[in-house]
């Protein structure tokens, strides 16, 4: 789970945008109690200049911290459940500062990983990997409980829900999530490349279906690459 925030031009309102009201000087950081500090240290503002805030976390990845910010101890250096919450700590954050300002109900909120459980690096995928993903569309209040969805949507279908959102281009290609009905099937595409500090090996797979079925996954591309992703 990493956190990758931005935060500008909430709503329809081009002068509602929120930032903190002092900002750290480390301005990149993978220390998610850094980042909480300086959340916590003072409260959000309202600025009528137009902002962009990138928030990168180690999240997941380790278990660092316990929910008390302390060092973990005994079984818990092993529960990732506990740095799930711990990311959510820093979110909620957010979102009791944007509705303290008057700017959750007019935001377009998504929340999600860049990539679920790898549980490996170094072959191509044999098994269901998903990421969560929260979502909320503008104009939805902050006291309407929580609610699950099956509709098949994918990473491919948050530019055209932020563009939408935004106004920015309505009429962009492809699907918004909050357009994809409960029970319809659609063709999403998962991209995976193996982790070695010399090559990789790019995987394409087409899923139809639910991608809780692993037999609803197809490779439909291989390709091998003499360079590290970065490179």
């Amino acid at each position: 789970f990493a956190l990758k925030g931005v935060v500008g031009n909430i709503g329809s309102d081009a002068n509602a945008n929120i930032v903190l009201e002092s900002q750290s000087e480390n301005a990149y950081t993978l220390d998610m109690k850094s980042v909480y500090q300086t959340m916590t240290a003072g409260d959000f503002a309202l600025t009528g200049e137009k902002v962009f805030s990138y928030i990168h976390l180690g999240g997941c990845h380790d278990v660092i911290y316990d929910e008390n910010w302390n060092t973990p101890t005994g079984d818990d250096v092993n529960d990732y459940a506990i740095p799930v919450r711990v990311s959510f700590q820093i979110i909620n954050r957010y979102l009791r500062e944007m509705k303290r300002l008057g700017v959750y109900d007019d935001a377009t909120i998504i929340i999600t990983g860049d990539h679920g459980d790898p549980i490996n690096n170094v072959r191509d995928v044999r098994e269901p990997r998903m990421t969560a993903l929260f979502a909320k569309p503008a104009g939805r209040g902050g006291n309407e409980p929580l609610k699950l969805s099956s509709a098949q949507v994918s990473q491919e279908d948050f530019w055209p829900t932020i563009f939408r959102s935004e106004g920015i281009a309505p009429d962009w290609e492809g699907t918004s999530v909050f357009e994809v009905p409960e029970g319809a099937e659609r063709v999403r595409h998962y991209r995976w490349h193996t982790w070695a500090s010399g090559s990789l090996d790019e995987y394409v797979y087409e899923i139809r279906g639910s991608a809780r079925d692993f037999a609803n996954w197809k490779e439909v591309h291989h390709e091998h690459h003499d360079k590290f992703l970065m490179d």
